[in-house]
């Protein structure tokens, strides 16, 4: 049987946690590109096409602490697409950050980013976070 579902930390590759034990199969923070260097991924949305498969994730520069920084990052995966190999993967910039969330009155960026397809046209849809001041929690 086997550990799937279980979360191991590997500290032979500096520590990044796996889902399935052992290093993960992707470094997203350096063998993808060295924008994305320092930061820890969550919450992934997906969109896939024909021609492409489009992840977008929270890179979360954990070095920045307590001046914690929360950017949106998406990725692209070109058909065919090879989930498991770093050059099959582009970085397409970052869409938001938490200079877009202040600017609307949130003070700590963004979360739970996902794409969609409505009239032809594909979008981005994220949460704004607000811990400060905020009548609810993060």
């Amino acid at each position: 049987m086997s550990n799937a579902g279980t979360w191991t930390h590997n500290t032979a590759d500096g520590g990044s946690p796996s889902a399935l034990g052992g290093a993960p199969r992707i470094q997203l923070d350096t063998a993808v590109d060295p924008a994305l260097n320092n930061g820890v991924f969550t919450e992934p949305g997906m969109y896939a096409t024909a021609s492409a498969l489009y992840v977008t994730l929270q890179c979360v520069n954990v070095h920045a602490f307590p001046g914690l920084t929360r950017l949106t990052v998406p990725l692209e995966c070109g058909s065919p697409c090879n989930t498991a190999s770093a050059v099959s993967w582009s970085y397409r910039g970052t869409v938001l950050k938490d200079a877009n969330a202040a600017a609307i009155r949130f003070d700590t960026g963004f979360s739970a980013s996902s794409l969609f397809e409505s009239g032809g046209s594909v979008y981005l849809i994220s949460t704004p976070v607000k811990t400060t001041g905020a009548s609810w929690a993060d």
